[in-house]
């Protein structure tokens, strides 16, 4: 039996492997993967009920695939369906050498100038704006004192449809990145060795567990004091994780509100916070 992680897996051309990570990636946009492999070469299916919009399906198949830097695959080709069709409406080769297309390369707003005079900046890191990511963001800033001048960056795969709360872009002060969380590349942009704590809330429990042994891996050495709150039912991973990772804590979006999530990462007995 192979010892290999999924990614790992993938990482190696496993058909199977890419198809799973795909397939978790594209799953909130309504489309399914599937992918065969013939030596040097992956042939890749997409298929959704909807017309498939090919530009942005491209760029995110592009940036997942050149992430995994597959050992094996010489080049690799999509082809997109309309359910119930064996004929696809179109076909691409990818280009793994190219650059992501410009409207999912990982870039940052700019963030909101930080006060003048403020005696202390603590950094705080969100994964995912969904409606916990939002209050996570708001409970984070409602909690500071005027001495301490909360620098909240955040990281989505996509632009939120719905900002919940309607002054969220201006409370994130250091900027909103838009990328996979999983990356180390994309967590190191987003100040991930500077923060005193990271809440991953992404919907995607497995991508919460990648992101928080990833964030781990990047600051054990640097930054061994960082908080790693993530979102998760799986007790018996929980408790592995606790154990291998120290300090880290994960808690049910179904049972607790926003708030436990923020005061999870502020932690107790720092000055400036109530």
């Amino acid at each position: 039996m192979s010892n290999l992680t999924p990614y790992e897996l993938a990482r190696r051309g496993d058909p199977g492997a890419i198809a799973s990570l795909l397939n978790a990636v594209l799953e909130p946009h309504q489309v399914s993967v599937s992918v065969d492999r013939e030596g040097g070469r992956l042939s890749v299916g997409l298929y959704a009920t909807e017309p498939l919009d090919q530009r942005y399906l491209v760029a995110i198949v592009r940036e997942e695939v050149q992430a995994l830097r597959l050992e094996t695959i010489d080049s690799v080709s999509l082809f997109g369906y309309q359910a119930g069709s064996f004929v696809p409406s179109w076909s691409q080769p990818l280009d793994l050498s190219s650059t992501i297309d410009g409207l999912f390369e990982i870039k940052t707003f700019l963030p909101k100038q930080l006060e003048e005079g403020s005696e202390e900046i603590e950094h705080f890191l969100v994964c995912g704006l969904g409606s916990l990511g939002q209050y996570c963001v708001t409970n984070l800033k409602k909690f500071a004192t005027g001495e301490v001048n909360i620098h909240i960056t955040a990281i989505d795969k996509m632009v939120p449809d719905d900002w919940e709360v309607d002054d969220l872009p201006e409370q994130l002060t250091g900027g909103f990145i838009l990328g996979n969380c999983c990356r180390d590349d994309v967590l190191l942009k987003a100040g991930v060795q500077q923060c005193r704590a990271i809440l991953i809330v992404t919907s995607n429990e497995s991508v919460n567990i990648e992101t928080a042994i990833a964030a781990h891996k990047l600051t054990r050495k640097t930054n061994p004091t960082m908080r790693i709150i993530v979102r998760s039912t799986k007790t018996n991973l929980n408790e592995r994780l606790q154990e291998r990772l120290g300090n880290f804590a994960a808690l049910a979006a179904t049972e607790l509100p926003a708030r436990s999530f923020a005061l999870a990462g502020l932690g107790g007995g720092h000055v400036g916070f109530l």
